[in-house]
């Protein structure tokens, strides 16, 4: 049993610190779970405070906690100043959480978050949240049993525990949906999905355009005003600028598929927005976090490979919503996506209180496969 006192907190400050953060994980999971390492070269830049535009309206710290000279856990705490401003709130954020199966060590992770973020005067703390909702999002609450898709999290079932015992609550319930593709197979759904998608795009005069890569990188600024406009009103959504969507497009552009990623038009002006990649999370298990000398070769040789989609953004902007555009997408999506050959999609994340969204999916009978948790803490006020 390892007791408080064996255990040191260590700031992350340097190289090989950070380092030494970013390999924690692989302390704390089995090779042969459905764990996905992080892409290490990625989390280095994604961490980088000097190069990721993230951090010019953002604070963060990390640390590890060492039992000896072994690393047993680690976080980091977010000031999310953009989000703040927005919601006119104190909150901070914790991520990038990992921990043995000790109390002791998820306790002094969190009283050193939230000690560094109260003392910059937040009051609530909540997470996990790997930077901001732009990222991994969630801790995974339901469905250990089938592996993660691209971008999102997965976690032993322990760490529901820690962090209720750490005196959280659980705040939000974020859904994640699957459509595989025997819903071509319904004798019922899939006709009248054509059917419907054909009359919406006739009665709302809406042309569907495929984006390529090479205009997808042209259009960002499009594309960023999309998100901004589509994500207005859901959980955790806070303005975007044009700089930070271009480095987080950055990270999928070279799995971007123009059949896949689809910008919707009324009398040309661009009004909503899909984007479906491959998930590539199998072949990155692969390579075991790796991208060089020949990880990264492998993986752009390979994805094409994918057999699963990862559904990253979809929706229409305010003006236009309910009047099926997102039926078109969907519909699109389906067709063109088992055209290629890949056999499902992942839907993650929709807030759990999206009830029109739920209904439409149950409807195409999406299996509601996962559940990730916002956890809340109560810092008072200084």
């Amino acid at each position: 049993m390892i007791q408080k006192r064996e255990l040191i907190v260590i700031s992350v400050n340097t190289k090989k610190r950070l380092q030494e953060f970013i390999k924690l994980p692989w302390n704390i999971y089995d090779p042969t779970s459905l764990w996905i390492p992080p892409l290490v070269h990625v989390q280095k830049q994604l961490l980088n405070i000097d190069k990721n535009p993230f951090f010019e309206m953002a604070e963060m710290a990390m640390w590890i906690v060492k039992h000896g000279n072994n690393p047993v856990g680690r976080i980091a705490a977010i000031i999310n100043k953009a989000h703040n401003e927005f919601h006119k709130e104190k909150t901070g954020f914790w991520g990038f959480f990992e921990s043995i199966d000790n109390q002791e060590v998820a306790n002094l992770l969190f009283k050193t978050a939230s000690t560094w973020l109260q003392d910059r005067g937040m009051n609530y703390l909540k997470g996990p949240v790997n930077l901001s909702t732009l990222h991994e999002t969630g801790l995974l609450i339901k469905g250990y049993d089938t592996s993660p898709a691209i971008d999102t999290l997965y976690n032993p079932p322990y760490y529901q525990r820690l962090i209720l015992n750490s005196g959280f609550r659980l705040n939000k319930i974020l859904l994640g949906f699957y459509l595989d593709q025997n819903v071509k197979k319904k004798p019922v759904i899939m006709p009248r999905l054509r059917k419907w998608s054909s009359i919406v795009q006739e009665r709302s005069n809406v042309i569907i355009k495929p984006v390529s890569k090479r205009q997808f990188e042209r259009n960002i600024d499009i594309a960023c005003k999309l998100y901004n406009e589509i994500m207005m009103d859901n959980w955790g959504y806070y303005p975007v600028n044009e700089k930070m969507f271009r480095y987080v497009a950055n990270n999928f552009k070279e799995l971007i598929i123009p059949e896949l990623t689809l910008i919707a038009e009324i009398n040309s002006i661009p009004v909503g927005l899909s984007i479906a990649i491959p998930d590539v999370n199998p072949i990155i298990k692969k390579i075991n976090g790796r991208l060089f000398p020949f990880g990264f070769l492998r993986l752009l040789m390979n994805y094409k490979r994918s057999r699963s989609l990862r559904v990253i953004l979809m929706g229409v902007v305010k003006k236009h919503r309910f009047k099926g555009i997102e039926t078109v997408f969907i519909q699109k999506t389906i067709d063109d996506g088992t055209g290629m050959g890949f056999e499902g999609a992942d839907l993650s994340w929709l807030d759990s209180s999206n009830q029109n969204l739920i209904n439409s999916f149950i409807k195409m009978k999406a299996n509601p496969y996962k559940e990730f948790g916002i956890f809340e803490l109560s810092l008072g006020k200084k």
